[in-house]
């Protein structure tokens, strides 16, 4: 009886609609949530697969690189005359230079065409090699043959590539040469694949040519056993999951090289996937989440269930696009950190060579010579490329400079002082400094870059036409007025710059790239692209903002926000070093791999009276230093050489004398402007001075001075304190 009451009253109202709002919401959320969810996963393990795709790439180009440079050495020498007529008394020294140009190759040698030795780079007996197996395939036609071996002495991995000799169109001999292959082991085996992951490297017969695990190496394991090997042979390509060692599951990928060589990048499948995992955790959270409040609240919010879907996507959206402009804003970095590093050293040496011979040479021509004004453009044209160069390095890395307070006021007023030189006659300009006292902490060679950028870059936008360039300061408190540009910066008194044109102005796709390096509208008068991004770097290094606005034809506004310390009673400004030609007669140990920085060098400081002695190599250097270690008075080293660095040579001479003061030269750092030099080298106690090339003679003369007299000074004190005590 109560069974069929309950039948026939069925449920009511409420219930009816709250179980068809249920459907239709849930139905709804599911269409719209799970290919939401299925694309993004897709796309995480996708861009997983991509960065390893590239990771494994990157890492065989640079194994191939090395390998094409071997070869390419080789096949040329193959070519050369002494080679091609097989006698062996004018082929030993082609072997010899070709053994002292690459390091690693530990031995060149050649083979007539039945494989007898002819000539070798060491002095060991000839010997047999016609049984070898990289002669037998180069004497039946192959262009290129090698082979992998283990080091009797060394037990590391090694390699000998092989091409033919042939003279007039017939098959003469072997050219081959036996190479450690620590470079690529090194790079392979120090390959940062995240917590979990790893790479290594097999030969054509799947031996451990490199891998983390020394030990491996050692025992010339062989991994054809290994997951992805076997799973290449049976044909599968492309990326893996297996279970590791530890029955730990891991995705991998296994790519080839020209040698048939198999590199192998592994990745703990967690560490792989983390943002996925957390990407479906997060999801899973929320579509429970709103489940439970679509059937607690469905009657009431099935008006707007679909918002929080949407809001959630736009989000979702957004952030990858963020992540998407700072992966691009980081490669561009890597590129320009790469260009950067690549150029400076050998580029500063060229501009050294250049800036000091420009400099001796002007003071020896009159200045009635026409050749005294040409010399002047060299020497500034010479200058200005080391600028260009100390740009796109302070733009690659970050520097720790030195700041003081400065008086911005003064900054602007000297740039408008050189600015006003070589202005157009029709702009004229408009100040107005509201605030003349007030100190920022800054360095003021980076403020008046900043500056001047600015300047030109109105310039260049009013083209040389009539117009008025407008250059306010006033100071600016966040704290108490609301200023956008300084949201996202701490709270506090701020000095505001404006700078305004009557220029051009910048279109919408302008304005968005202006601060990008290397992006720039005026290419054919002289634009590098690195004015603004400089700008814009140096300002946020300085904890400030920098923002423009602009409207074509009506010009362009860029505002500069700095924070301030305080007014003038509290601060001191720097004063300025005077620098003078300082001279000396003292004997100066002068090393550097650069034929043209050892003939400039040398020059100037005997030009200055001292005594010179050079050396192009460091091991010449310490050879030449350990017959008299009394007879130098100072030693002046580059930093980087090819053999022994000039940090390792300052530690072999600390090791014969504790005293005899160094100076070491640097196409890339100073240490008084960065400390990135002292953190990585700890040079503390090693080296007195470091010189940033190229440099300048005045300058040079004076660290030179104050480093002798300096130790001199020491010297003296210790005597006289060594005498009290006795």
């Amino acid at each position: 009886m109560s069974e069929k009451k309950i039948l026939k009253s069925g449920l009511g109202p409420y219930p009816k609609v709250l179980i068809l709002m249920l459907i239709i919401s849930l139905g709804s959320l599911s269409l719209l949530f799970f290919p939401i969810y299925s694309e993004i996963t897709h796309r995480i393990q996708q861009d997983t697969q991509i960065l390893m795709s590239q990771t494994t790439n990157s890492l065989l180009n640079n194994i191939d690189e090395w390998l094409d440079k071997n070869v390419r050495a080789l096949r040329a020498a193959s070519k050369q005359s002494a080679i091609t007529t097989m006698d062996a008394s004018e082929q030993i020294e082609i072997l010899q230079n070709i053994r002292a140009e690459y390091p690693w190759i530990y031995l060149v040698f050649t083979l007539d065409k039945e494989g007898k030795n002819l000539a070798r780079s060491d002095q060991y007996a000839l010997k047999d090699y016609s049984d070898r197996k990289y002669f037998l395939e180069v004497k039946q036609g192959k262009l290129l043959s090698w082979q992998t071996l283990r080091g009797k002495t060394s037990q590391k991995s090694a390699l000998v590539l092989a091409v033919p000799v042939i003279e007039k169109g017939k098959f003469v001999g072997v050219l081959a040469a036996a190479m450690t292959i620590d470079t690529i082991s090194n790079l392979v085996a120090t390959w940062p694949s995240g917590k979990s992951g790893f790479a290594f490297l097999l030969d054509e017969n799947n031996k451990i040519l490199a891998h983390p695990e020394k030990k491996y190496v050692q025992e010339e394991r062989n991994f054809g056993q290994h997951p992805m090997v076997k799973a290449n042979k049976n044909g599968s390509l492309g990326f893996q999951e297996f279970a590791g060692e530890n029955q730990d599951q891991k995705i991998g990928l296994l790519k080839k090289n020209q040698l048939g060589w198999s590199l192998v990048l592994e990745l703990g499948k967690t560490e792989a996937y983390r943002e996925l995992y957390k990407f479906q955790k997060f999801m899973y959270l929320v579509f429970v989440s709103i489940v439970f409040m679509v059937f607690i609240l469905a009657w009431f919010f099935a008006k707007v269930f679909v918002s929080p879907i949407i809001e959630m996507s736009r989000v979702a959206q957004k952030r990858q696009n963020d992540l998407e402009i700072r992966l691009k804003k980081v490669r561009k970095m890597e590129a320009i950190g790469t260009f950067a590093g690549g150029i400076a050293h050998d580029f500063n040496n060229i501009l050294g060579a250049i800036t000091t011979c420009s400099e001796m040479a002007i003071e020896d021509v009159e200045e009635k010579n026409p050749a005294h004004e040409d010399l002047k453009h060299i020497l500034k044209a010479a200058i200005r490329g080391k600028k260009l160069v100390k740009q796109i390095l302070e733009y690659s890395r970050s520097r720790n400079t030195k700041r003081e307070p400065v008086k911005l006021h003064r900054i602007i007023l000297e740039c408008l002082d050189l600015f006003k030189s070589f202005k157009p006659a029709g702009i004229q300009i408009k100040l107005d400094i509201a605030s003349k006292f007030d100190f920022i902490p800054a360095d003021p060679t980076q403020i008046h870059q900043v500056i001047m950028n600015l300047l030109l870059n109105a310039e260049h936008a009013m083209g040389g036409q009539v117009g008025i360039l407008t250059i306010s300061l006033k100071r600016v408190d966040s704290s108490k007025n609301k200023i956008p540009a300084l949201e996202k910066l701490a709270k506090g008194v701020y000095l505001h710059l404006l700078v305004s044109d009557t220029g051009c102005g910048m279109d919408d796709h302008v304005l968005e790239r202006m601060f990008d390096p290397f992006y720039t509208t005026h290419m054919n008068t002289g634009g590098t692209g690195l004015g603004l991004a400089m700008s814009d770097v140096i300002i946020k290094r300085h904890k400030g903002v920098i923002t423009a606005e602009s409207e074509l034809s009506k010009g362009s506004c860029f505002h500069v926000f700095l924070p301030c310390m305080g007014e003038a009673d509290l601060f001191e400004e720097a004063g300025k070093t005077e620098l003078f030609v300082r001279k000396g007669d003292e004997r100066i140990l002068f090393v550097d791999d650069d034929e043209n920085m050892i003939y400039s060098c040398s020059k100037m400081l005997r030009r200055l009276g001292y005594q010179v002695e050079s050396r192009t190599t460091a091991r010449d250097a310490l050879v030449l230093f350990k017959k008299d270690p009394d007879y130098f008075d100072l030693i002046i080293t580059d930093r980087v050489m090819p053999g022994k660095t000039g940090v390792a040579f300052a530690h072999d001479i600390r090791g014969i004398s504790k005293d005899i003061p160094i100076i070491m030269c640097s196409g890339f750092f100073n240490k008084k402007d960065d400390a990135y030099l002292d953190i990585e080298y700890d040079l503390e106690g090693l080296i007195d001075e470091t010189v940033s090339k190229p440099f300048e003679i005045k300058p040079m003369s004076m660290v030179i001075r104050n480093v002798i007299d300096a130790k001199k000074a020491a010297k003296k004190a210790a005597n006289k304190a060594a005498k009290k005590n006795g």
